[in-house]
């Protein structure tokens, strides 16, 4: 029997911020939206085109929707800016989004677990929020994100948690995620 995968929730994930030691758990995602680009190569003979060959582009785009800590918030979007007083954050021409990397187990229906990584993000929108007096439900922050290649050229990781190597761990996954521990060894 073929086994079909179907997204469907959220369990773990995690992010941290380019350059920082701290990695923040992410307790309470709403949702994640991945598009990844693709480029379309083209042989033409006497202006009609033969052969075409799609791709990945190695980048993308993603969204996504949670309740995030302010601390982790203040450094995506470059917020905690210096020469203010102790506790001030400000978003301006002084800010400077930050690289981050995106990790989670993501569940099937039936509990199947897949790891994700998307080892280099970075907001592409500034910051959104939206409050309404009087609603009956806490907002969720939305952030817009950049897919970038790592040094390999991909912009997103998968892995069904069964599959893992022995010296990879969920929590190495999740806490210490760098796309060189993936590479096969070279012969």
């Amino acid at each position: 029997m073929e086994t079909i995968y179907s997204r469907f929730e959220i369990k773990k994930s995690k992010i941290k911020v380019a350059n920082d030691t701290k990695v923040y758990s992410l307790n309470c995602v709403g949702k994640l939206d991945t598009e990844l680009n693709m480029k379309t190569i083209t042989k033409s003979c006497a202006g009609v085109v033969k052969k075409k060959r799609n791709r990945g582009a190695g980048d993308g785009t993603a969204t996504l929707s949670l309740h995030i800590p302010y601390e982790l918030y203040r450094k995506i979007y470059g917020m905690d800016v210096e020469g203010l007083i102790d506790g001030v954050s400000a978003y301006g021409s002084a800010s400077v989004h930050k690289e981050f990397s995106f990790t989670g187990v993501v569940l099937d229906e039936d509990g199947v677990e897949l790891l994700i990584a998307l080892p280099i993000c970075m907001a592409s929108s500034g910051p959104k929020q939206s409050i309404e007096n009087g609603a009956e439900e806490v907002v969720e922050v939305e952030i817009e994100m950049d897919l970038m290649p790592d040094e390999f050229d991909f912009c997103e990781y998968e892995i069904p948690s069964a599959e893992l190597p022995e010296s990879i761990t969920e929590e190495k996954w999740l806490t210490e995620f760098t796309p060189s521990m993936l590479q096969a060894p070279k012969a």
